[in-house]
């Protein structure tokens, strides 16, 4: 048969059973010899190869009809108006004729074959794929009408930056009539995506109030809505109506995790606007407690928390979220996403480390923690770096000296703690701190010339000390 069919008939055919074909079907298509189409509780088998489906179609095909396979092409290679011309042009004796008849009529009453394969390779790019050969399919596949069409082409005129046209097409879907509440929701929401990005506030915020109010409109698009005109309202320094819209979005049923995740976010972001730093540290958790949520949005949670707890001077709570973002890295999330933020917190780390104690073997503990932490994921430069900015916090500081000795002995323990080819990184900022350290006991120029030129100059800056004459 030229069209899929179950294994049934097909084990039938080669007088086998069930059981014998079901494997040797599966080798063939690891092989892809065959196609297979799950449809309910059946799967359907179809050759893959065109040229096989061909030679099947001839042997099949005794009375000189036209081989489907060909019309098919036909259908896919040409427009309507290059069929038409083909026929026109074709004699009635011609042997073509009859395919050219074939597919002009499947072409009038069946699906547009080339316009399905487009559907294909839109629906396999995505939206992100936007250039000029992706446009063109849009814009064919768009000329039947359809509104999920129409909203792919929408994507993708956005996604280039053509908001006028991107915008026409949305609203060419919101006046469909046969479009359903899910098609206008998303067209309202993405058009007003549109308005946002031409920099027309009002038409935006209009877009995203009649998305949040349509009946039937699908809870991600409404949770969508919500969130983005919350931070529309943010903008504005409208932060009662921003947090109402997170809210809203947080309490809405169905709505995706990472939507949630995302409310808590911005909402706690808008209670720090709102000077409101607990209810901030109290969104954050549950954007961190929420099952399911995406670990890129549990990281970025841990990070706003541990920013806010150091505000607060809460350097224990800090360092625990700081540790936290290290174990989240190494257990789910890739080293592109993470790693920043970890280099990103190296001075904070350092900072709430010498003020969360004043033990010099918790100090060790810690730097000996966070110290093989920013070595597994390539930020001991950066934790190093801290170590030395933050010299002129110990001067400030109410510890004696033997308290900053014994700072630098722990920063010295946690370097031997370190695998053996990593040490070597810490050497320059090692020194540096103990020279540091030795100048501000005693602020003599003569502990800098210990050092050389290069290094004198980046201590001195550390120091805040006028450059060298």
């Amino acid at each position: 048969a030229s069209s899929p069919v179950p294994v049934k008939q097909i084990a039938e055919g080669l007088f086998t059973t069930h059981n014998s074909i079901t494997g040797q079907l599966k080798q063939l298509r690891e092989f892809r010899y065959v196609d297979s189409h799950p449809l309910g509780r059946e799967v359907l088998y179809e050759l893959a190869e065109p040229l096989m489906r061909l030679a099947l179609q001839v042997k099949e095909t005794h009375d000189r009809r036209p081989l489907a396979l060909i019309v098919d092409f036909l259908r896919i290679w040409h427009e309507q108006q290059d069929l038409n011309e083909r026929l026109a042009q074709c004699p009635a004796d011609s042997p073509a004729r009859a395919y050219l008849e074939s597919a002009h009529r499947l072409m009038l009453t069946g699906p547009n074959l080339r316009h399905e394969l487009f559907r294909r390779d839109l629906e396999f790019a995505g939206p992100e794929q936007c250039d000029d050969v992706a446009l063109e399919k849009a814009r064919a596949v768009a000329e039947d009408g359809q509104a999920a069409d129409l909203i792919r082409l929408g994507l993708i005129l956005n996604a280039r930056n053509e908001w006028d046209e991107a915008i026409l097409i949305f609203t060419t879907v919101i006046d469909l009539e046969n479009a359903t509440p899910t098609e206008v929701a998303n067209a309202l929401y993405q058009r007003g995506l549109s308005h946002k990005d031409f920099g027309r506030t009002n038409e935006a915020l209009a877009d995203y109030t009649r998305a949040i109010e349509l009946s039937g409109g699908p809870p991600e698009v409404v949770a969508n809505a919500l969130i983005n005109r919350g931070a529309m309202h943010v903008q504005a320094d409208r932060t009662d109506e921003a947090i109402a819209d997170y809210t809203r979005a947080i309490e809405l049923p169905d709505a995706l995790p990472e939507q949630v995740a995302r409310a808590f976010l911005t909402r706690c972001l808008a209670h720090r606007q709102a000077g409101r730093t607990d209810q901030a540290i109290a969104d954050s958790t549950s954007a961190i407690e929420l099952p399911e949520n995406p670990p890129d949005q549990v990281a970025i949670a841990l990070l706003i928390r541990a920013i806010w707890n150091s505000e607060l001077g809460q350097h224990e709570a800090e360092l625990q979220d700081i540790g936290l973002l290290f174990t989240l890295h190494e257990a789910i999330v890739g080293p592109k996403f993470v790693t920043p933020m970890l280099h990103f917190k190296a001075e904070e780390t350092v900072t709430a480390t010498f003020a969360v104690t004043t033990d010099p073997v918790r100090w060790t503990t810690l730097l000996t923690e966070f110290a093989n932490h920013f070595a597994r994921f390539d930020g001991l430069t950066q934790f190093g770096e801290a170590a030395v900015k933050h010299l002129p916090i110990i001067a400030d500081s109410p510890l004696n000296h033997a308290a900053w000795d014994a700072w630098v002995v722990a920063w010295e323990s946690a370097q031997a703690s370190l695998p053996e080819d990593a040490r070597d990184q810490l050497d320059i900022p090692l020194r540096l701190l103990r020279t540091g350290v030795s100048w501000l006991k005693t602020k003599e120029e003569g502990q800098l010339l210990t050092l050389a030129r290069e290094e004198r100059s980046i201590l001195r800056q550390a120091l805040n000390l006028p450059p060298e004459k």
